[in-house]
């Protein structure tokens, strides 16, 4: 028995196919589960669909992004709000 992928469309872009290196339609999307994935599907006209995994865990995604816990507001040891803390 196999279960479906639940998925979360995180954005719409454009990105380059693997294969001829054309721009495509992409979409950057997260799995559904602890810890959740994030995934880049590209879909070339020529060469059809191809998908990466971005992150093996969402968390270090949004920390690249700048956007820590998914945008979440993230507490230091002060109680402070790390995007309001001093230096």
């Amino acid at each position: 028995m196999t279960f479906p992928i639940l998925k979360e469309t995180l954005k719409q872009t454009t990105s380059l196919c693997p294969t001829c290196q054309a721009a495509v339609p992409a979409e950057v999307w997260k799995t559904t589960g602890t810890p959740a994935k994030v995934y880049l599907t590209r879909t070339c006209a020529e060469h059809g669909e191809a998908t990466a995994c971005i992150a093996s865990d969402a968390r270090f995604y949004w920390l690249a992004k700048g956007a820590p816990s998914g945008g979440l507001r993230v507490f230091c040891r002060s109680g402070r709000s790390q995007r309001n803390a001093r230096p």
